[in-house]
């Protein structure tokens, strides 16, 4: 653990360093939120919500572009077996309903305090006055400067390309997952600021091995 802790700019903490929070933005810790919150019990959980438009678009464009990028990388859905020639539309698709429905039903079990949701669109166009949000919210340091925010476009796939968004194929795959597409939107929209609607987060629950040894370094 102490050789994988590193800060935004890939510096290690001191080897006396307490009230560490370890931070992970990859996707596939949906998959396992259950998981994560009884070995970390009090972590906090951030969901960017995209348009699944543009979400679905992008990684559409992956799949003509980079024959190595499959969206079953990640998230596999009963059949996905049973789909290597399905459109890359519906497959993105699936995979997208398959994502969003995994942290939709684990949020349920998680204590609405521990947990918000940021609107991605307002994120890229107001990065410091969210990230500060989010910041505040994790309870890190909010004093990071605007130098260790990092563009968007860093982490994209690939540029979205318009011609895909707008496309009959892509509509008609969002359409069919319509009513997730509608709970996640209904979530976005509910929202209120974090300090509003922050509650206690109850006791803290039985974290393992891990988490102790977590407690005895002074570390999150």
């Amino acid at each position: 653990v102490s050789q994988a802790v590193v800060d935004a700019v890939g510096v290690p903490p001191a080897m006396n360093a307490t009230g560490l929070r370890l931070l992970d933005g990859g996707s596939t810790a949906l998959l396992r939120l259950a998981f994560i919150d009884r070995v970390f019990p009090d972590a906090r959980y951030i969901l960017v919500s995209r348009d699944p438009f543009d979400e679905i678009a992008e990684m559409v464009a992956a799949c003509r572009t980079d024959p190595e990028w499959s969206p079953w990388g990640s998230f596999r859905v009963e059949d996905w077996r049973e789909r290597p020639s399905q459109p890359p539309e519906e497959a993105c698709a699936a995979v997208w309903e398959a994502a969003n429905l995994a942290a939709l039903d684990q949020l349920d079990e998680i204590a609405p305090g521990r947990w918000t949701i940021v609107d991605h669109d307002e994120l890229v166009a107001s990065p410091r006055r969210h990230v500060r949000r989010l910041l505040e919210f994790a309870d890190l340091d909010t004093t990071i400067g605007p130098e260790r925010i990092h563009p968007v476009e860093r982490h994209r796939l690939v540029p979205t390309d318009p011609a895909v968004r707008s496309s009959h194929e892509l509509a008609t795959a969002v359409a069919g997952i319509a009513d997730t597409v509608e709970r996640v939107r209904r979530l976005a929209r509910s929202d209120a600021p974090v300090a509003e609607r922050a509650v206690e987060a109850g006791p803290v629950r039985g974290g393992g091995v891990f988490a102790d040894f977590l407690r005895q370094v002074g570390a999150t």
